[in-house]
């Protein structure tokens, strides 16, 4: 091999391990939820569906508030009444 052709297959394998690392740390990185950490989850989600139901805001932001709910009662399985 030539000299270049190492530096090129070097910069190459730096390049992967690279890559490799950030998959890594972003995988460390999301492991950690704000969603785990809420204090009392199933008052949080009686109050925001309360105040979605009298919430006269655009159809977007309900739909942000549904996706909100439907993920803490899944991570909690919180059941509403």
């Amino acid at each position: 091999m030539t000299k270049q052709r190492e530096q090129k297959l070097e910069k190459a394998i730096k390049q992967v391990k690279r890559k490799a690392l950030r998959k890594q740390m972003v995988h460390m990185s999301t492991d950690f939820l704000p969603i785990d950490t809420i204090y009392d989850p199933h008052t949080f989600v009686e109050k925001l569906f309360s105040k979605l139901k009298k919430s006269n805001d655009k159809y977007e932001v309900k739909l942000y508030m549904l996706r909100l709910i439907s993920r803490m009662i899944g991570r909690h399985k919180i059941q509403l009444l």
